[in-house]
């Protein structure tokens, strides 16, 4: 890599991904953390070496492998051959890096035109320098009419900086196309993305404390939602690119979300009028209270009676 195109001496921080995977970590491990991602950006794979983790971080001994195992299990870093890798941060830097020569080239392109335009320009008024001298009488009549005023303003004259624009703006179509189907596809590798085992995920889910209930359909809308979200987010430029990125994109996801709501007991139901009350039937006695543990059943004139479960099932995972 040019120095040119060389990223390092600078990080971005998305504040709102980094606030969500450090709300478990002390401020000296958040202070850690910075500076191991630092050295990360700007030398590549960390030993997983406990002096070398102290030396970047400035934590003790004693503190680093519980620093290790803490960032391992928020996912911004993974242990693999021993060494610490960072998907995270790998993925932000090839974006940075696109966008640097994405404009590096911007940049050229537009030089390139204004030499262009320059160059050309130049051209012709060599060239009209020598049709208007004062023995071509010919061309002296082809000169456009001017007063006082605007002696000094240039006749118009055809030029092929219109050319050049031209085909700037071409070169500038073509680039914007490219980076269209690129967001394009990696959207479709989010919406084609096979998301971890219902079990895989209770068990990372388990190892970063999360207490809720996850079921087989509340996991499947989560996915749904998720690469819904996601496959928007690619397509202006913000992909999820590797696979451990998005696991722990969902992981966070699904913490973040709010428990479904469930029904309470003894929950009123309302009057016989009341048309949310459709599944109960009314008498001049009733109360329109449900009682806990209650399910409604057709009898045999089609009105729906309320009868007590003996054995109430609740779903567990």
């Amino acid at each position: 890599m040019s120095k040119q195109d060389d990223v390092s001496i600078w990080m971005p921080i998305y504040i709102g991904d980094i606030l969500a995977m450090t709300t478990r970590l002390t401020t000296e491990q958040v202070g850690g953390l910075y500076l191991l991602m630092m050295d990360y950006w700007k030398n590549g794979v960390i030993p997983n070496d406990t002096k070398i983790i102290g030396a970047i971080t400035g934590l003790s001994s004693s503190k680093v492998k519980a620093f290790i195992k803490t960032i391992t299990n928020i996912g911004i870093f993974s242990i693999e051959n021993d060494e610490l890798f960072s998907a995270y941060l790998d993925d932000k830097k090839s974006q940075a890096t696109d966008n640097k020569n994405s404009k590096s080239e911007k940049a050229q392109k537009a030089a390139q035109a204004r030499w262009n335009k320059a160059s050309s320009e130049n051209q012709q008024n060599e060239s009209a320098s020598i049709e208007h001298t004062p023995s071509n009488a010919q061309a002296m009549q082809t000169q456009c009419p001017s007063n006082a005023t605007n002696m000094l303003e240039q006749c118009p004259s055809t030029s092929t900086s219109s050319i050049n624009n031209t085909h700037t703006q071409q070169a500038d179509d073509s680039q914007n196309d490219k980076a269209e189907q690129i967001r394009l596809e990696r959207s479709h590798q989010i919406q084609d993305w096979q998301a971890p085992t219902l079990d895989l995920m209770r068990q990372e889910l388990s190892q970063a404390g999360f207490m809720g209930v996850l079921t087989e359909n509340i996991y499947q809308t989560h996915i749904k939602d998720f690469k819904a979200h996601y496959a928007e987010q690619a397509l202006v430029g913000k992909p999820l690119n590797t696979d451990s990125l998005r696991k722990s994109k969902l992981r966070l996801w699904i913490q973040s979300a709010k428990p479904p709501k469930q029904a309470k007991p003894n929950q009123k139901l309302g009057g016989p009028n009341d048309p949310l009350a459709v599944n109960h039937k009314f008498r001049p006695q009733d109360t329109g209270v449900v009682k806990p543990n209650t399910i409604f059943e057709a009898n045999e004139d089609g009105n729906f009676v309320a009868r007590p479960i003996e054995q109430p099932v609740r779903e567990a995972w």
